[in-house]
Formats: C-alpha cells, structure tokens, sequence
C-alpha cells in the first residue's frame, strides 16, 4: 500500500477497531488489552472482532444472548468489510486490489446471512440454512516479478492484522456453534468458522510471499 497525501481523508470506524497507521516504524503496545499502534499521516482501520464472554462453554444460549451475538458478529462483519474495501483503494498491485475486494464481498455474503437469521429468529421463523460462498483465488500464471518486501511494509502490516482477525472470527463462530440450540444452529455457525479459516490461510500464504519474495500470489 502507498502512503497517501496528507490530504486523504480517514475512514471512520467505531473505537473498537484496531488501527493500521502507514507511513512510519510501527512499535505496538498494548492499552487495556487491545493492540494500539502509534500514528503516521493517514489510517486504516481493521476491526476487532467480538467474542462475546459467555461463549465457549457448551450451554445452549438464551434467545436475548443470540440476539446480543447476532448484532455483534452483524457488526464486526460490515467493520471488515469496510477495512478490506479501504485496503482494496490502497494498495498498488492489482492482484492485491482483486484480494481484498473478493474478501470485502465475502464479508458482506458473512453479513447478509447473519441478518437473515436474525430476522427469521424475531419472526419465529425456522433457522435458515447457510449458503457457502467460494473464494475464488486467482493464482498468477507466469511468475510475477520480484520487488523488495520493504517496498510493502504498509500492504504487509494490513495482512498480519487481518489474518489475526479472521483467525478470532473464526473462534468466535465456533464457539458459537458450541452453544446454537440445535443441529442447523451449529451447522450454521460451523461453516461460517469454515470459511474464516480459509480466509486466515489466504491471508497468511500472501503475507509470507510477499515478505520473503516480494509476490503477489494473485493474478491481475
């Protein structure tokens, strides 16, 4: 990602979200529990996704709970696909763009299924059942040329943070799926862990092509 003007404008994001500041060394630390990183001109922010306290443990949740985590993950869905439409307008490489684009639409895909249910659940309609989506990777076919992964800093940053974050979307789903009140409860749950995870491994294979060689692994 290219560091923009200081005339760019900021994507506005709730204060739970975790911020990606580009243009300087990045040290983190850590302010109630929560990474914070120190500011350079421009930002971008990346969601940090909701574990409800109470899930994990195995009991089936009270309806004003899945309602409570429905909202939550409703939420974190939309701040991700914000993020990774903002990541799509800020990195160079068109590869990367088609990346980050194709996981804002799964986002979105993430979201609508979330609100259905939660609508169907107010309504006393039966669970709906969840649709997968594909995520369609599209590998470059000859090799890409080669650039200095410090040309990246800000592209790789996004990455780490991004792959953490789907890796506690995919906690969070399935513990869900831990305490769903039945059978399509659990699929449900369990299929969105799914593909959080793949998301995770997509994330993590392109951020070690790029900072040990300098790649993007998808084509234009």
């Amino acid at each position: 990602m290219a560091c923009s003007p200081a005339s760019e404008t900021t994507m506005s994001a709730p204060q739970s979200t975790r911020q990606i500041w580009r243009g300087h060394p990045i040290s983190c630390r850590r302010t109630n529990g929560r990474r914070r990183l120190p500011c350079g001109r421009g930002v971008v922010r990346l969601p940090a996704p909701r574990v409800p306290s109470w899930t994990g443990k195995g009991d089936p949740m009270r309806p004003t709970d899945l309602r409570q985590a429905l909202d939550e993950a409703i939420r974190a869905e939309e701040e991700a696909r914000a993020f990774y439409e903002q990541a799509a307008e800020q990195t160079d490489h068109p590869g990367g763009r088609a990346m980050f684009r194709e996981l804002a639409a799964f986002e979105h895909h993430h979201r609508r299924h979330l609100e259905e249910l939660r609508d169907a659940l107010a309504g006393d309609r039966p669970w709906p059942a969840y649709t997968p989506r594909d995520l369609p990777t599209r590998k470059a076919a000859e090799a890409p040329p080669r650039t200095p992964p410090s040309s990246h800093a800000d592209a790789l940053e996004a990455l780490r943070l991004a792959a953490e974050t789907e890796a506690e979307a995919e906690t969070r789903y399935r513990g869900l799926a831990q305490e769903a009140p039945d059978r399509r409860g659990r699929e449900f749950f369990l299929r969105l862990a799914e593909e959080e995870a793949m998301h995770r491994k997509v994330l993590e294979d392109q951020y070690f092509a790029l900072s040990n060689r300098g790649v993007w692994l998808w084509g234009d």
